[in-house]
C-alpha cells in the first residue's frame, strides 16, 4: 500500500453484489456457522453477513480486513448495533487488523515545524514538546499539540530569525 486512505463504502450499500464466488462463500459459510454457534438472532447475523459479504467482495478473503472499515461499513449500512461478534470471528482468523492509529493534525504540524528548524533549535523545541507533554514529571498535565501549534505560529518567525542572527558560539549559556 503507498498510503493509507479512508473508504468510502457509501456506494457499495445500495448496490446490488455480483454473486459471491467460492471463496466468499466458504468465508460467509464459517461466518454463519460462528453466528449460529453463539447463538446471534437472524437480523444480527444476516446484517453482519452482508458487512463481512461486501469486504470480502471488495477486498478479497485472504488479505486481513481493517477494523475501521468494518465499522465504516457498518455506519454506512445503518445496521443498529456494532459489528462486535464479526470483529470477534474476524480476529479468531487472524483476518483482524486493529486500526492504526492516527497522529493528530496539530501534532503532525508541531513535528514538522521542529523539523524544519536547524538542529539544535529542533532539539531544545524537542524537549520542550516532552516537558509540556507531562513526560518529565508526572504531576503535570499534559498540554494540547493545538496549543503548542499556536505557541510556535508565533515562535517561529523569532526562531528562524535567531539562527539566522547569533551562531552557538557567538553566545555562552
Amino acid at each position: 500500500m503507498l498510503f493509507e486512505a479512508e473508504r468510502d463504502w457509501r456506494p457499495l450499500v445500495g448496490a446490488l453484489l455480483p454473486p459471491p464466488p467460492p471463496p466468499v462463500q466458504a468465508l460467509l459459510s464459517d461466518f454463519v456457522q460462528y453466528a449460529t454457534e453463539h447463538g446471534w438472532t437472524a437480523d444480527s447475523a444476516e446484517a453482519m453477513a452482508r458487512i463481512l459479504r461486501i469486504a470480502a467482495t471488495w477486498m478479497g478473503t485472504d488479505a486481513p480486513y481493517y477494523e475501521e472499515d468494518l465499522q465504516a461499513l457498518n455506519y454506512a449500512h445503518g445496521t443498529l448495533g456494532r459489528p462486535r461478534g464479526l470483529i470477534a470471528f474476524l480476529r479468531q482468523r487472524g483476518q483482524l487488523l486493529p486500526t492504526p492509529p492516527r497522529r493528530d493534525r496539530n501534532e503532525a504540524f508541531v513535528q514538522r515545524t521542529i523539523a524544519a528548524l536547524p538542529t539544535r533549535i529542533g532539539d531544545e523545541l524537542s524537549t520542550w514538546v516532552t516537558v509540556l507533554r507531562g513526560v518529565t514529571r508526572s504531576h503535570h498535565h499534559p498540554t494540547d499539540y493545538g496549543t503548542m501549534r499556536r505557541y510556535l505560529v508565533y515562535l517561529t518567525p523569532a526562531l528562524v530569525d535567531w539562527t539566522t542572527r547569533y551562531t552557538p558560539t557567538s553566545w555562552t549559556p
